[in-house]
Formats: structure tokens, C-alpha cells, sequence
């Protein structure tokens, strides 16, 4: 981040969020690339407002999306799903690999 749009928007996110949130949104809008977050509230609400909702994905979906593309096996993606339902990860009810790969 280096000119004065990005700055701009840096310092007014700063202000409500952390560095890293507001580093990670200020990039993602001006750059127009997409962002993955799963917190829900301040961080969400600016997202929504200043990259869009369409290029927003949480990890269930980017770990879909890395599955889909060959990033990741579908055993990979199995174990990193395994691992967040075993930290509490309960975001939208758990993430269905399979049926999801089968709706892609």
C-alpha cells in the first residue's frame, strides 16, 4: 500500500479494525482481488460495503475452491475440515466436501 487511496482507505479501517483486517480489506478493494475472512460484524459489514459480497469466501469455500482447482485432494481437504471441526469451527453448520464437489 502505497498511494494515497490505499493509504486513504487504511487510515478509516484502522480506525475500527486491526492493521492486518485493514491491510487485507484496503488491498482486496482496490486491487478488486478477492478476500477470505469467516469473522462476522465490523470486519464483515466493511467487506461487504468496500470489496463486495461476491468476492468474499470463507474456508470452507476457499478449501472447496482449492479442491475444485487441484490445489488440495480431496483426502487433504478432508483432514483441514477435520481439524477446524475439531478447534469449534461451526460457521454455517460444517462444510460437506463431497456435496459440494458434486453441486461444482
Amino acid at each position: 500500500m502505497t498511494g494515497p487511496v490505499d493509504l486513504q482507505i487504511f487510515a478509516e479501517l484502522n480506525a475500527v479494525l486491526g492493521r492486518g483486517e485493514s491491510a487485507a480489506i484496503t488491498i482486496a478493494a482496490n486491487r478488486h482481488w478477492m478476500i477470505a475472512k469467516d469473522e462476522l460484524g465490523r470486519a464483515r459489514r466493511e467487506v461487504y460495503e468496500r470489496v463486495g459480497r461476491d468476492r468474499l469466501i470463507n474456508t470452507p469455500g476457499l478449501i472447496l475452491s482449492c479442491v475444485c482447482t487441484g490445489a488440495l485432494t480431496v483426502a487433504d481437504a478432508d483432514g483441514s475440515i477435520t481439524v477446524q471441526l475439531a478447534v469449534g469451527y461451526k460457521r454455517g453448520g460444517g462444510c460437506d466436501l463431497h456435496h459440494g464437489l458434486r453441486q461444482g
